[in-house]
């Protein structure tokens, strides 16, 4: 007898005694006659078999004899079933292991240890067991319950993992009650199962020393390996996600393709993931996630065209496709004569569908010819869904994530140039965890060509100061107004005073506004004008009016007199608002002629810059016939705003001139994304003269002259080379044609500018019937 333990206090006895009923006593098991009065002769012979308790030892030293029995007796319930083992109740000491087991076992010898049923799970589960029995049996209670086992096992032959599952059956073993047995009330019975897992109110109800668990136990070993990888890849692909882990993680990764490995029973087998961001592998829609055979650092793929490779035949078809041995079928493909010259002799590519949209692709590949096949390829069949949905969500996370990086660091991005910031942003998140001090790559364009114009609102900081200077007199005029008359009623020597000083500011500001002026005037108005209001109103009903409508003329929102002002700068808006809609609304047409980069500035007027060259897009081809296309345009979208402000300028609220302007440069320059400012600036010394010339060339004159190379209706064309003026003159003429502008062209030659001499510019009239 093996008494209770803490940790599973039921009495448990081993005996075989049911195995021999089973083989003496059942007349109808189907065993041979001869067979039986063999076994009964042998028990016969040793007595100590059908004792009712015996040691584990004891049964070894009859090994032979009790093989034979479980043999026959287990025939019809584990027929073609070679893993199993003997064992005493609950205890899986085995005293009989089957050949098969111990094979399956390799160099361990402790069968316990090995079937791993002594952690916490598998305790409770036996616990369980044990009373679903003691239910059944005493209580006619019927319950099922089954919690098998899965151990792991690696294959020295294959060098790779199997799964199996342990179940164990209490065929030969019964459960005594020792004592005498409580009754249940259908609570406490109800009680039982609504807490399955609470083990102190199973003992409490049904405490373990009223029962004996007696005989033996049989276990079996069913390979799952092919269940259990697809449930570990569940797992891993899914659920991990769900926890901040993707297939982006290394650790992720690697698990899925070991889980691979042991599924096909390849140990060397590689996988790699892309992602497909569109449909053409030319066009750079290609991306690793974490690793990939193709696109990874050790291939450069610059001079491959994709467009004929097995990759992009994948993508056309959109199906799997095996090269068994890349050594005879990479001939015709660069990409696989690359691929097979790293070692990779045998290729599996399958794409990736998520709601009937491809999204990625899965690469196998294996150092082996032929280690993956057409047979063993439909294992995969049943894991692209995993990978699918695996794909999507941890796509989705990471270019979250990778959107969340852009715009910290660079605000809002040219859709132009957005690919490069996201590769930018893509390599600096997979370097990250394993470099956490990494910071993200500059993004420099090297080769691209400027194109600039402004459309500028003559004079506007002359207008500005004279709106200004008209609200504030007048502001004063209805103050000092209000003081002559406060003071012809009580004559305060005070109220004269203010008036004195309202009289010299209006006196100094019809003069000249200097800087400074405003700030004064109004808190002079603030802090010593309007506080005598609330006095004077009392004094006389007239009084009171002049303060009531110096108050209602006053604005609000900036609590000055805002007429002259408001009437600029909402005449101001509504040309910066013209400007900018009809620019962006051509911009957008324009961007699908050839993708460039745009940004545009307003203020007083709007200014807009481009830059277009090869190495702003991705893997597209350029030529100068798209940077002449774009100057084009440029020129005539700039006829149209010249003939737009014009219409507009007879509904302002104030009438304002607009000067229009384009510098040209033919020299290619590179910009740079200064992180710190968030916006491109051009780079190196020499380039810098341009960014000078934008900032100072609306103001230039004509050389030995006072007047100003821009005019309203007009537009000069300001250059440097007599090549660009060529170019220019040609697209001028073309214009002239279809009636944009007049016929008269005006070369002129500019004033010396800080720093800069040599410019000249054409100058054409738009016409306003255009």
């Amino acid at each position: 007898m093996t008494k209770s333990s803490p940790e599973f206090p039921f009495t448990r006895t081993l005996s075989i005694q049911p195995l021999i009923n089973f083989i003496l006593n059942d007349k109808e098991n189907g065993i041979p006659s001869e067979f039986v009065e063999q076994i009964k002769r042998d028990i016969e012979a040793r007595p100590i078999l059908k004792s009712d308790s015996i040691s584990e030892s004891e049964l070894r030293k009859h090994g032979e004899l009790v093989e034979k029995m479980l043999s026959v007796a287990l025939a019809p319930a584990f027929k073609n079933k070679n893993l199993f083992a003997a064992v005493a109740p609950f205890n899986y000491e085995g005293f009989y292991i089957s050949n098969a087991f111990k094979t399956f076992m390799g160099k361990k010898t402790n069968f316990k240890e090995f079937i791993q049923f002594e952690n916490t799970e598998a305790v409770k589960a036996k616990f369980m067991a044990a009373y679903i029995i003691v239910l059944r049996q005493f209580y006619n209670i019927d319950l099922h319950f089954e919690r098998p086992s899965v151990i792991s096992f690696h294959d020295p032959e294959t060098q790779t993992t199997k799964y199996f599952r342990l179940r164990a059956f209490p065929t030969f073993m019964t459960i005594k009650a020792v004592k005498t047995l409580p009754k249940l009330s259908q609570k406490q019975i109800n009680q039982l199962i609504d807490n399955a897992d609470d083990l102190k109110i199973w003992q409490k109800l049904l405490p373990p020393d009223l029962f004996e668990a007696s005989g033996f136990m049989i276990l079996d070993a069913v390979d799952i390996t092919d269940l259990e990888i697809m449930s570990l890849l569940k797992h891993d692909l899914i659920e991990s996600i769900n926890i901040k882990k993707s297939l982006m993680d290394n650790e992720i990764r690697d698990k899925v393709q070991t889980h691979i490995r042991n599924l096909l029973k390849k140990p060397e087998l590689q996988m790699g993931i892309i992602f497909l961001s569109g449909s053409k592998l030319n066009e750079g829609c290609g991306h690793a996630v974490g690793s990939s055979i193709l696109f990874n650092e050790n291939f450069d793929l610059s001079d491959i065209d994709m467009s004929n490779s097995a990759y992009q035949r994948i993508i056309d078809e959109n199906k799997p496709f095996i090269f068994s041995d890349l050594d005879d079928e990479s001939f015709n493909c660069p990409v696989l004569q690359r691929i097979n010259a790293a070692g990779i002799k045998n290729l599996y590519l399958a794409p990736i569908n998520y709601d009937g949209k491809l999204i990625g692709m899965l690469e196998i590949g294996s150092p082996n010819a032929r280690d993956i096949n057409a047979i063993n390829a439909l294992k995969l069949e049943n894991v692209f869904m995993l990978f699918s949905n695996a794909l999507k969500r941890g796509y989705d996370e990471f270019h979250a994530e990778m959107q969340k990086l852009i715009k910290e660091k660079c605000t809002a991005i040219h859709p132009s140039v957005e690919w490069r910031f996201q590769e930018a942003a893509f390599e600096y998140l997979k370097k990250k965890k394993s470099d956490p001090g990494i910071e993200m790559e500059e993004i420099v364009f090297d080769n691209v060509y400027p194109l600039y114009a402004v459309s500028d609102i003559r004079n506007s900081s002359t207008t500005r100061n004279s709106a200004i200077q008209s609200d504030l007199i007048e502001q004063l005029e209805l103050a000092k107004d209000i003081m002559e008359q406060a003071y012809q009623v009580k004559e305060l020597p005070y109220l004269d005073e203010i008036r004195y000083r309202l009289d010299n500011s209006i006196l100094h500001i019809s003069k000249e506004l200097n800087t400074g002026d405003e700030l004064s005037t109004l808190e002079f108005l603030k802090n010593e004008v309007e506080p005598t209001f609330k006095y004077l109103k009392d004094i006389n009903s007239a009084i009171k009016l002049r303060i009531n409508n110096y108050l209602k003329v006053i604005d609000n929102k900036h609590g000055i007199l805002y007429k002259q002002r408001k009437n600029f700068e909402q005449s101001v808006n509504a040309i910066n608002d013209t400007i900018s809609t009809y620019l962006e609304h051509q911009e957008e047409k324009s961007q699908k002629m050839f993708p460039h980069y745009f940004e545009r500035y307003k203020t007083d007027g709007v200014e807009h810059s481009m830059y277009i060259g090869a190495t702003l897009v991705q893997n597209r081809p350029f030529d100068k016939l798209y940077l002449k296309n774009l100057r084009l345009w440029q020129l005539m979208t700039q006829c149209v705003i010249v003939k737009k402000c014009h219409d507009l300028k007879s509904q302002l609220q104030m009438p304002l001139d607009t000067a229009h302007l384009i510098l040209v440069q033919d020299m290619p320059l590179s910009i740079r994304f200064r992180m710190d400012e968030k916006h491109f600036d051009v780079d190196g010394a020499y380039n810098i003269r341009y960014e000078m010339l934008k900032k100072r060339i609306d103001k230039a004159r004509i050389r030995n002259s006072d007047e100003r190379l821009t005019q309203p209706d007009h537009i000069a064309v300001v250059y440097t080379q007599f090549k660009e003026a060529e170019e220019y003159r040609k697209y001028l003429d073309y214009l002239k044609s279809i009636d944009y502008i007049e016929d008269n062209i005006e070369d002129l030659e500019l004033e010396y500018l800080q720093g800069i001499h040599g410019l000249r510019a054409l100058r054409v009239k738009v016409k306003p019937m255009l």
